[in-house]
């Protein structure tokens, strides 16, 4: 079997094609391998970050649900008072709990004794408020006083604010008690 130059020239433009063709599916495959690794290196990132915010949000979540290291018991004693049932305004609205301290209280007239005698008004206050005044004493805001006793923000800076004008009516010497 003899071989013309010509056959042979043939065979060898084929193989050249051949292998040309090769490279460039060689070169497509790297590209789309590079390619791949670089997409795979930013969703690696991406994934990490998310990692890191869960991580984050799931911290401030513990902080919230955590009770803060300043709250009292709730066994607080209740005010003496002909009205003592009170209930949430803004829940009853809504039909659902809220969040942070009461603004008012509409008290609950089921539960008061009219008739039951009241001791003096003096005295009544200093027993109704104790907590209230010994927290705002120890420097306690009127928001945190009101969260830990559960009385309406309104309330107990309605109480703070008039002990601090009876001490300064007290202080100026005004002999007028209401």
């Amino acid at each position: 079997m003899t071989f013309s130059m010509q056959s042979l020239a043939y065979g060898l433009l084929v193989l050249a094609m051949g292998q040309g063709l090769g490279l460039v599916i060689l070169a497509r495959i790297l590209r789309k391998a590079r390619r791949s690794a670089e997409e795979f290196a930013v969703l690696n990132q991406t994934l990490e970050n998310l990692h890191t915010e869960l991580a984050s949000v799931q911290e401030r979540l513990r902080k919230l649900e955590a009770p803060p290291a300043s709250e009292a018991p709730q066994a607080w004693p209740r005010a003496r008072s002909s009205v003592r049932v009170t209930r949430r305004a803004d829940a009853a609205e809504s039909g659902r709990p809220r969040r942070g301290p009461t603004l008012i209280t509409v008290p609950s007239l089921a539960a008061s004794p009219v008739a039951n005698a009241v001791p003096s008004a003096r005295e009544d206050l200093g027993e109704r408020h104790a907590p209230i005044w010994n927290l705002a004493d120890s420097g306690v805001s009127a928001d945190e006083i009101a969260r830990i006793t559960g009385q309406p923000i309104g309330q107990v800076e309605l109480i703070l604010a008039l002990r601090q004008h009876k001490a300064s009516k007290a202080g100026m010497g005004g002999a007028s008690h209401s």
